[in-house]
């Protein structure tokens, strides 16, 4: 040990007596330097003395603090002394963190160093403090708002986490030290929603995260928990195979299991009998493997009762039953099984595997009409109409006496509904009287007005629409009726009506497509421009790839007088719309380009784009007025 470190041994041991005499500036200043100058030689341990002792006898410099609390945070990471134990070294930086704190609690550069220190020394109470404390100065400091994020989460409260890491996301920067925050706070974002069951937005967070670094294995794991969950059985077996199998867990070990005797991928038989000691359910896939089929079902049967886990939600499992039971013949379990994995599959959005579980069910006598039903919705959701109406028209044909009235209106009115999507104009007015005819409640009567206006939309009959919508809302003022109201009025052209009805749909209820056609209809008749840029931004963060929304946004900048910024985003959709098929409403996107190259004076270019709508839709009469004036 030098010298100089003993002697301050001996200088420390005084800081507590009341006799310490003022230092003049000059003397202060002197022993500032001689500190500054240990620190660096690297005598970190004499520096932290030296500095000490001038800020116990009030030398209070908030530089002196910064560099007291980065000596301490480098020692605490050391975890190692030569002047002091180890003990008493924690105490002295502890005790000097504190006084940082209560003489400069305000100053942004003291608190980081304080947050480090009681990070490093497990004094969250404190920790906790001073993070409050910077987000009152600093309400959007994207540390300060992780780390509150971070301690809560830890916590379990959740919902509170919530809030400061999505604060980090939006204030993100090129920062190193900002990107491992940023990727942190999509990690821990994508964990609470699988711990919350949103396994799809839970995987959205996560792949973000994965974006930002992409050598986590414990992301790894989580992300395939999720694909595992949505039935991406493919993904959630890639992710867990590309982690080495020295890092295997028993809940990887079971993912792989699982999704592998899903997809027949060879391995999973060698894989439960490695860990059929350690997890539960590997050991009924190693009794598969033994053609052990009774045992295979009995096993499963008995760990959902002890795990008290509800028998829908268990589906690689229902899986291996139904293949032990297939095996066996048993139709009994074999029919609950493709029940239970069918309802599974279109909760978690997998809709054609769902159809594939539940087809079969058609030929079960006691199952049919309700299997017509739910394979009819599903048919209607993946836009297969006529296999929908096949379905749903069998069930009218075969229901029986006790079919319930409301159950007969549903499957009536979604005929009349699903024949106009076929263009079966006749068929559908027939099942849509006598869709009118069976409407009793007042849920009924608007969702039946509802249909018939959608249908009316369908025949381009306006009016007519606009008429059935305004009856639906006398009987429930929806979020949804209020939406069909306004674009009813706005393909009138009944601007103004049309605002007020979105306004009112906002209100009740915001969708990005309500965002959008009320964000273009502020700028059509160029009010609350600054509003309308808040709404399309709100829907183009919902759907960010959506060509409409995207050409609002470039709209909303020309009316702005935001030329650049206007092309910037139509180029962007140019690119998009490169090779793509003409669909209805690009004429208007090409009218709007053209519209932004005459505003910045590129007249040849303006011509080429209103030229290329025009040839789509010959019928556009706002591009022939712009070609005529030109």
């Amino acid at each position: 040990m030098k010298k100089q470190s003993i002697l301050l041994l001996f200088l420390w041991t005084s800081l507590y007596a009341q006799n310490i005499p003022l230092l003049t500036p000059e003397q202060a200043e002197a022993q500032y330097a001689y500190g500054l100058s240990l620190a660096y030689q690297d005598e970190k341990e004499s520096a932290l003395l030296v500095l000490g002792q001038l800020a116990e006898n009030g030398y209070h410099n908030p530089y002196a603090f910064q560099m007291i609390l980065s000596i301490g945070s480098s020692l605490l990471q050391q975890r190692q002394s030569s002047i002091l134990s180890q003990e008493k070294l924690f105490s002295l930086i502890n005790y000097l963190a504190d006084l940082a704190y209560t003489n400069y609690f305000t100053n942004r550069e003291v608190l980081y160093g304080y947050l480090d220190v009681k990070k490093s020394l497990g004094e969250w109470a404190d920790f906790d403090r001073a993070l409050k404390q910077l987000l009152v100065i600093d309400p959007e400091n994207m540390l300060g708002n992780f780390y509150r994020g971070l301690l809560l989460y830890n916590q379990q409260r959740f919902e509170e986490a919530k809030g400061y890491l999505w604060r980090v996301i939006s204030n993100t920067n090129d920062e190193p030290s900002s990107q491992q925050a940023v990727y942190q706070s999509y990690y821990l974002l994508g964990l609470i929603e699988l711990r919350y069951d949103n396994y799809r937005a839970g995987i959205e967070l996560l792949e973000k995260a994965k974006k930002i670094f992409d050598q986590d294995y414990n992301l790894d794991k989580y992300l395939a928990f999720g694909y595992q969950q949505i039935l991406e059985a493919r993904k959630a077996y890639t992710l867990v195979t590309n982690i080495p199998e020295l890092l295997y867990s028993g809940d990887v070990a079971l993912i792989r299991i699982q999704t592998g005797f899903f997809l027949r991928e060879k391995g999973w038989e060698r894989l439960a009998s490695a860990y059929e000691k350690e997890v539960p359910l590997a050991k009924a896939y190693q009794l598969y493997a033994q053609k052990k089929y009774k045992d295979v079902i009995s096993t499963i049967d008995r760990l959902s009762r002890e795990y008290q886990v509800e028998p829908v939600r268990i589906f690689y499992a229902n899986y291996l039953k139904l293949k032990a039971a297939e095996a066996l013949k048993d139709n009994k379990t074999k029919r609950e099984m493709l029940f239970l994995m069918g309802y599974y599959a279109q909760q978690v959005g997998q809709t054609s595997l769902a159809i594939e579980f539940l087809l079969p069910l058609e030929k079960e006598p006691d199952l049919r009409l309700d299997a017509l039903i739910t394979l009819g919705s599903l048919y209607e959701e993946v836009g297969n109409y006529g296999e929908a109406i096949k379905r749903y028209e069998l069930f009218l044909k075969e229901k029986t006496a006790d079919i319930p009235r409301e159950k007969v209106f549903d499957i009536t009115l979604a005929l009349a509904f699903l024949h106009m999507q076929q263009t079966n104009s006749y068929r559908s007015d027939i099942y849509s009287r006598q869709a009118e005819a069976l409407a009793q409640s007042p849920l009924e009567k608007y969702r039946f007005w509802y249909y018939t206006g959608l249908i009316a939309q369908q025949k381009n009959l306006h009016e007519q629409a606009l008429q059935s919508f305004q009856k639906a809302k006398s009987f429930s003022n929806t979020a949804a009726v209020n939406y069909s109201l306004g674009n009813s009025f706005f393909l009138l052209q009944r601007l103004l009506e049309a605002q007020r009805a979105l306004e009112e749909s906002i209100h009740l209820g915001p969708t990005a497509e309500t965002y959008n056609l009320l964000a273009y209809i502020y700028a059509l008749r160029k009010v609350s421009l600054d509003k309308a840029l808040e709404y399309i931004q709100k829907a183009l963060a919902i759907q960010p790839a959506n060509i409409a929304y995207q050409d609002t946004l470039g709209w909303i900048y020309f009316q702005m007088g935001e030329y650049e910024k206007a092309l910037e985003v139509f180029a962007s959709i140019l690119l998009t719309l490169d090779g793509m098929e003409p669909f209805e409403g690009i004429d208007e996107i090409y009218y709007h380009i053209g519209m932004v190259y005459e505003a910045l004076k590129c007249f040849d270019d303006a011509k080429l784009m209103w030229e290329k709508g025009l040839s789509i839709n010959p019928k556009n009469g706002y591009i022939k007025d712009r070609l005529l004036t030109r």
